[in-house]
């Protein structure tokens, strides 16, 4: 079976991802950039340069330059280890979903929305890719998994891992319920319309 990073980037890449979002059919495909050294070159995000410290430990899609970055040294034996080879495909979708909203235009919202659509296109994605055959026996077990990792990255949980009060207002993803739910969301319906 093709490892959950080799899926997600043939998936983007290809024309499994057009097929899916029906955003980027008539779009270039979207730039991905590994960083697994600390000497690896991240193109700028806008005005700012970017180094490895911005990726380190991270992945984000930047806008300004239509890239998602990675850190393959890192984030992903990390997620392996902790949650599971599902989290990666899952954090991967997330910010592919963030490509989605930018080039569909969706991205001028409140930034807890717009994480939260960011969790249903992953969903949406995860639910493609197993209908057209992209991600061959994927099962129920594989779901659990992926949404619990969705559940670990909750601010709420993350607030309580680092030993602090649970704080709504610095919430930047949404609880834990609320990224399995917007998952979900997508993962059942399969449809782009179905996100919030």
């Amino acid at each position: 079976a093709a490892r959950p990073l080799a899926v997600v980037e043939r998936d983007v890449q290809g024309a499994g991802v057009r097929r899916a979002s029906r955003v980027l059919a008539d779009r270039d495909a979207l730039r991905i950039v590994q960083a697994l050294h600390r000497a690896d070159d991240v193109p700028g995000c806008g005005s700012a340069a970017t180094t490895y410290r911005d990726v380190e430990g991270n992945a984000f899609y930047c806008s300004d330059g239509d890239f998602m970055a990675y850190d393959d040294a890192s984030l992903l034996p990390d997620l392996v280890k902790n949650l599971g080879k599902e989290a990666v495909a899952i954090v991967l979708a997330h910010e592919f979903g963030h490509a989605v909203q930018f080039r569909a235009g969706e991205s001028n919202q409140p930034t807890i929305l717009k994480e939260q659509q960011a969790d249903c296109f992953a969903g949406v994605w995860a639910r493609n890719a197993t209908s057209t055959g992209l991600v061959k026996n994927i099962t129920q077990a594989d779901i659990a998994d992926g949404l619990n990792a969705a559940s670990v990255i909750g601010d709420d949980r993350i607030q309580q891992a680092a030993g602090q009060q649970v704080r709504p207002e610095n919430f930047t993803h949404g609880t834990s319920e609320q990224r399995q739910r917007w998952f979900s969301t997508g993962y059942s319906t399969g449809d782009r319309k179905s996100v919030v």
